[in-house]
Parts: C-alpha cells; sequence; structure tokens
C-alpha cells in the first residue's frame, strides 16, 4: 500500500495554490519509512521528518498495487531525491503552464509522474497543462485511509 498525505498549509503559498485551484489541499507527500518524501518550495525533492511542518488539516489517501510495483514506484520517487522545485508550476497556475517537465518537480506532479512511470493513471493527464493537490485528490483510484479508533 502506498500512502499519500494530503495537506492544508498554513502560509501565502498555500493560499495561492489552493485559491489557483479550487480546492482545499496545497500539498502532497508520499510516505515512506523515513518520512514524508515530497517537492517542496524549501529544497525541491527531499524526504523531511514525520513532524516537518504544522498544517491547519490533513488527510491519507492509499492506493495498493502489487508488491512489486509498489516498490518499483517507491524506488522511483527516491530517484527524484535532490531535483528542484518546480517554482514554474506554482508561478503557471493561472495561466496552465504544462506539467510535464522531469528536471524540476511541484508536489502533485511528482506523484503524478511517479505513477505514470509505472503505468498506473491516477487521472487522465493527455489534456491537463497542470496536475495540482486537488486534482489529485479527486483521483477515483485512491482510497480514504481507515481511520485508527
Amino acid at each position: 500500500m502506498i500512502e499519500i498525505n494530503f495537506v492544508d498549509g498554513t502560509g501565502p503559498v498555500s493560499n495561492f495554490i489552493e485559491f489557483w485551484t479550487w480546492g482545499d489541499w496545497s500539498h502532497v507527500d508520499i510516505k515512506t519509512t523515513r518520512g514524508w518524501l515530497g517537492a517542496r518550495a524549501n529544497g525541491g525533492v527531499q524526504i523531511r521528518p514525520w513532524n516537518y511542518c504544522t498544517f491547519k488539516k490533513q488527510e491519507t489517501r492509499t492506493i495498493t498495487l502489487p508488491e512489486e510495483q509498489e516498490q518499483h514506484i517507491m524506488n522511483w520517487f527516491t530517484s527524484q531525491i535532490g531535483k528542484p522545485y518546480d517554482y514554474m508550476a506554482v508561478a503557471g497556475m493561472p495561466f496552465r503552464k504544462d506539467w510535464r517537465d522531469d528536471t524540476r518537480w511541484f508536489c502533485s506532479e511528482l506523484v503524478i509522474a511517479g505513477f505514470q512511470q509505472a503505468g498506473i493513471y491516477l487521472l487522465n493527464t493527455d489534456h491537463m497543462n497542470r496536475v495540482s493537490p486537488r486534482d489529485l485528490y479527486l483521483s477515483p483510484h485512491l482510497m480514504a485511509a481507515p481511520t485508527l479508533i
């Protein structure tokens, strides 16, 4: 099972992303054994500690695939560590910038690309010029994580 963490951030960039994507989410991360892997403005693609930030809200969605495919996807995510943040993705949100630049990543671009390179299409991105956290959250392939009581 791969876990994707959706968050509502507290800063002006988070507010900008939510406004221009008509959504409640400003960021997504992938859960790893060492922390959250994602692309953020302060450092690009990296793994951050579980408590790296305080959010207004967060929700985890999951997808279960065959173990070999999950491992392939997680290896790809790890191979992206060190790539820069895609500032143009944020700046281009009002203008629908094309998201398919694999030399730099915005959080939801990274997640979609990771699954697509393994043949898993969480969204039909053929005609999408941007992929936002909201778009990813609405994927019919992601399940709400079970609530622990």
